[in-house]
């Protein structure tokens, strides 16, 4: 019954409800002075300026917002002003009451008033809010770690939220173990296992700033089958200004599912001598790779970066980024499909590129495997066009973004991008001019990556679907791999396979366990049915590898860290027109398993 009155008040106009405690302040402030005035004085005075003072209270009471403030919120400030709109009448009648009443009894009456009044009042406020808004009791145990001597405020902060209790504090720091901070104990990671089980723990709140990515993958990896939800708190300061409200939390950042050293992305010292100055040119620039291509070239002053691209929504956003980072780099977008001939031979004709960074391709695994000629045609048939008018303008330096997919390539898209690579050295080999191709994994939170698939399952469907459960791949950070490639760039001498060190292959199963923990959900499964995200094993796709590799050569160290080379470049690839002429008339025939098979059995030996 008390809650069905309390949702009917709740859901009240607003202005109904400030009538209502309107009503109840003034009742409360008329019942106390008549009461104290019977006591004291033995009868009770209504006369205009006792109407006047109960009046002015509630005037005042408006004139300083005090009903403007949501219940729920009230805190010092609210109190403040209170005090303030209650004095300032009391103040005003007790003067009165000296002057013309010259009463002592008016004295003691105010005084009592006041304070009852006060007390009431905020009590009145108490009770509504812990009837109207406050749940019975907490529902969910949780823990926080913090780093910092901040615990006892965030305590303060997160008991604001009434479905929180805490029941720990979490420490690395093995000497605090079993001490207290404003009641709660301090336990160790290692005890959270315990916790979970045993004081039915549901969230661990992350409130670190130093080490924070060595410092969640700790405890994900101790935690990675346990149903416990791990939330970052973004910035202790904020919580504590008052900036920030638990209320909002985001989720931890996806970059921390990779447990590993990020390369130091210092600045390029060659790229005076290479970039600034220079015509650029960037396929596939809208595109997750080569937006960020795009906007690294032009910190290093390029005289014009030309970004091309087939989508059109894509173009105009990292064409707009870019100008807002350097207005004084021309800046000019070309849509043009790279099939198309003609539009190459007029972009290069108009334009003095010095310079190519190739981008551009299709690479969604799956979608090409069920549209073998367009990505292909794309692929392959675009790179060739482009290479050729390269080659007819005398383009001194092109680089080739290829993938892992291309090392003893089983998928169509693995086999194009191959060719694409053989392609690249064929053209380099036949004058003297520096073309090169850079292979990496995947890259992390790029469009065909298992990360943004990973999180739009989570978000929408409530599962996760895993290939293997053995499954690995390479990952880099999506900046980190863009630097590395303008360092290859710049090294290159010509025909060379550079090779990205990506560092140790991460499986697949433990990216889907820890995003959904970086998410605030459980995993779901036989030993916790009531956990939010499942994880579902799906099988390989056609042709698709258990583990991925970098190169199927012997590699060598280069004079960059984190750049090694390949000897693929070695590889002869001969008769490429002819190649290509065949592939054309399979295309145009609409003829998908000749090019699939010939793509299999002839180009690769």
């Amino acid at each position: 019954m008390i809650k069905n009155i309390s949702n009917n008040i709740i859901n009240q106009q607003r202005h109904i409800k400030r009538l209502i405690v309107m009503i109840s302040d003034g009742l409360i402030n008329f019942s106390i002075f008549s009461i104290i005035s019977f006591l004291l004085k033995g009868d009770m005075v209504y006369d205009a300026v006792f109407f006047l003072f109960q009046v002015a209270i509630i005037l005042l009471f408006i004139f300083f917002r005090i009903y403007d403030n949501v219940i729920k919120h009230i805190g010092g400030n609210y109190v403040y002003k209170l005090i303030i709109a209650l004095l300032i009448p009391h103040i005003l009648y007790l003067f009165y009451a000296q002057v013309f009443l010259n009463n002592f009894n008016y004295q003691l009456i105010l005084l009592f008033n006041f304070f009852v009044t006060f007390s009431l009042i905020v009590l009145s406020r108490m009770i509504a809010k812990s009837i109207l808004y406050q749940p019975p009791y907490r529902t969910e145990n949780i823990a926080i770690y913090v780093d910092k001597d901040y615990s006892s405020a965030i305590i303060d902060s997160i008991n604001h939220l009434n479905q929180y209790a805490i029941i720990a504090i979490i420490s690395d720091n093995k000497e605090n173990k079993g001490l207290y901070i404003n009641g709660v104990e301090i336990y160790n990671i290692s005890d959270l296992k315990n916790l979970i089980t045993n004081k039915k723990l549901s969230k661990l709140f992350i409130a670190s700033q130093t080490n924070v990515i060595k410092l969640k993958n700790t405890i994900l990896d101790e935690l990675l089958s346990a149903p416990l939800k791990i939330i970052e708190i973004p910035n202790i300061d904020d919580i504590i200004n008052g900036k920030y409200s638990f209320d909002s939390l985001e989720n931890l950042s996806l970059e921390d599912i990779i447990d590993r050293k990020t390369y130091n992305l210092d600045s390029i010292d060659s790229t005076d001598t290479l970039i600034e100055g220079k015509d650029v040119l960037i396929t596939g620039a809208g595109g997750s790779i080569g937006s960020m291509l795009s906007s690294q070239i032009v910190s290093y002053n390029p005289k014009s970066v030309i970004l091309l691209d087939h989508s059109e929504s894509s173009l105009f956003t990292i064409e707009q980024k870019l100008k807002q980072m350097n207005s004084n780099i021309k800046i000019i977008t070309k849509l043009i499909d790279l099939s198309d001939k003609n539009l190459l031979d007029d972009l290069f004709s108009v334009y003095n590129i010095d310079m190519v960074y190739h981008a551009a391709a299709y690479k969604h695994v799956n979608m090409l495997e069920n549209n073998i000629l367009s990505g292909v045609k794309n692929n392959i048939i675009g790179l060739y066009y482009l290479l050729n008018v390269c080659e007819k303008n005398n383009i001194k330096n092109f680089i080739l973004i290829s993938t892992d997919k291309a090392v003893k390539p089983t998928t169509i898209m693995g086999m194009t991008k191959k060719f694409c690579e053989l392609m690249v050295f064929n053209f380099g080999s036949r004058k003297d001019c520096v073309y090169s191709a850079v292979r990496f994994g995947n890259v992390f939170d790029s469009s065909g990556s298992v990360v943004p698939i990973f999180k739009k399952q989570i978000l929408e469907q409530n599962y996760i679907t895993v290939t293997d459960k053995d499954v690995t791949r390479y990952f880099m950070s999506i900046d980190e791999a863009v630097h590395l490639v303008i360092r290859a760039s710049l090294m290159s001498k010509g025909n060379e396979m550079f090779i990205l060190d990506m560092g140790e292959p991460r499986k697949i199963l433990d990216i889907a366990k820890k995003m959904i923990h970086i998410s605030g959900n459980t995993i779901k499964s036989e030993d916790n049915p009531n956990g939010d995200i499942e994880i579902k094993i799906v099988g390989l796709g056609k042709s698709e590898k258990l583990h991925e590799e970098l190169s199927e050569y012997s590699v060598e160290k280069t004079s960059q860290e984190k750049i090694l080379k390949s000897q693929d470049s070695q590889i002869e690839f001969n008769n490429l027109d002819e190649k290509i002429k065949l592939l054309l008339e399979y295309i145009n025939n609409k003829d998908k398993d000749a090019v699939n098979d010939y793509l299999k059995n002839n180009c690769f030996k």
